[in-house]
C-alpha cells in the first residue's frame, strides 16, 4: 500500500485494516481462515489448525514481497 500510493500513512492505514479484520474474524471463530492468525491459532493450540497450515502465511508474504519487488523495478522516484 504504501509503495503504490508512495506515503507511509497508506501502509499504516492498511496494517491498521488487516489488524482489525483479523482480530474481528478470529472473535468470529474464522482465524483459521485469515493467513495473519493461523501462526497465533496454531501456537496456542488449537485443533483446527494443522501445522501445514503454516504454509498459507509464508505464501502469502512471499506474494507480497514479489509484488513490492515487481513495484520497486518499475518506481520511478519524483513522480506522480
Amino acid at each position: 500500500m504504501a509503495t503504490h500510493w508512495r506515503g507511509y500513512l497508506a501502509g499504516i492505514g492498511a496494517t491498521l485494516a488487516v489488524l482489525v479484520a483479523t482480530n474481528l474474524t478470529s472473535g468470529f471463530g474464522l482465524g483459521r481462515y485469515v493467513p495473519w492468525a493461523i501462526p497465533t491459532l496454531w501456537a496456542s493450540g488449537d485443533p483446527a489448525v494443522p501445522a501445514v497450515a503454516l504454509v498459507i502465511p509464508l505464501a502469502v508474504g512471499l506474494l507480497g514481497w514479489c509484488a513490492t519487488s515487481s513495484a520497486w523495478k518499475r518506481i520511478q522516484i519524483g513522480r506522480s
